[in-house]
């Protein structure tokens, strides 16, 4: 049995490394379900929907999804939000996204954060 239900793994990808497997195969190997979220760029020359190919191919058991956003690479909280919504996270009335945050740092340790 695996120690955690779902892991998400953020990131740009431009390109996928073998820095970013061992990140995958290292939430792989502990959830049942790994969601891998491409971050796409105007900017950027190499399409998002073709490194998430290549995710794909790499790893055929994750789910892969592109999105393009306007965030700032460094907000946090904006990262966050999106997120919860990319997954269609639904929390029961009142639970405040800071408190979750908080929650999941302190279950998880200080390292615990959003790569992006």
């Amino acid at each position: 049995m695996k120690r955690f239900k779902t892991a998400v793994v953020i990131g740009k990808f431009y390109p996928p490394h073998r820095d970013h497997k061992h990140l995958i195969d290292t939430a792989s190997a502990q959830t049942q379900d790994v969601t891998i979220i491409v971050c796409d760029e105007a900017a950027q020359t190499i399409p998002g929907e073709l490194r998430a190919a290549w995710l794909r191919e790499i790893h055929p058991d994750a789910t892969v999804r592109v999105v393009r956003s306007p965030l700032a690479h460094d907000d946090s909280a904006g990262w966050a939000r999106s997120t919860i919504k990319w997954l269609g996270i639904r929390f029961r009335c009142g639970l405040h996204l800071g408190a979750l945050w908080r929650g999941l740092r302190a279950a998880h340790g200080p390292r615990m954060s959003l790569w992006i």
